[in-house]
């Protein structure tokens, strides 16, 4: 920036150049940054950032933060990730394992409502190919039927999926 555009260039003249004969423009009169949190600058403190300072909670010593990561995801999300290019084991129940298709719980839930020929092809999504863990029952019911694999359910969640004519599968 060229001289003649500063602001010191029309305060030529004026003692202080704005900054006040008393306070005097010096270079950091609080301190730097947080300085003063305690002490001089205390009522800004306890008026703008209440619970600033101080402690709350237990400590944990030496914390494994991989054992208690468990990313959990809403329901409402699971069935966007449901892509139609998955691969069709059979004309009835495409990609069930047979151990699923066979169970009680799938019967009833999935199978009972449909006849045998008109059945929407299920799909089947698996939570943790995704780096989810649990399943939370956020959102709407899903609008067609489908599997979800997954380490944890909330009840919500569990109840959404088999009112909607899914099933449940838990893996480790």
């Amino acid at each position: 920036m060229p001289t003649d555009k500063k602001k010191t260039r029309k305060r030529r003249g004026h003692v202080s150049c704005g900054h006040g004969r008393i306070g005097k423009h010096r270079k950091h009169p609080g301190g730097r940054g947080n300085a003063g949190g305690q002490h001089h600058h205390k009522i800004l403190f306890d008026k703008y950032h209440p619970g600033y300072f101080g402690k709350t909670g237990m400590r944990k010593f030496n914390k494994k933060k991989s054992q208690s990561f468990f990313p959990a995801i809403n329901l409402d999300k699971v069935s966007s990730m449901i892509s139609k290019k998955t691969t069709v084991r059979n004309k009835v129940y495409p990609f069930f394992n047979k151990s699923i298709v066979g169970t009680d719980l799938f019967k009833k839930n999935l199978a009972s409502n449909y006849k045998k020929e008109n059945l929407p092809s299920p799909y089947q999504i698996n939570i943790s190919h995704y780096g989810f863990s649990k399943v939370l029952g956020k959102g709407k019911k899903p609008i067609f039927p489908f599997v979800i694999k997954a380490k944890n359910f909330s009840r919500i969640a569990e109840k959404k999926i088999i009112k909607s004519g899914g099933a449940v599968v838990l893996s480790s």
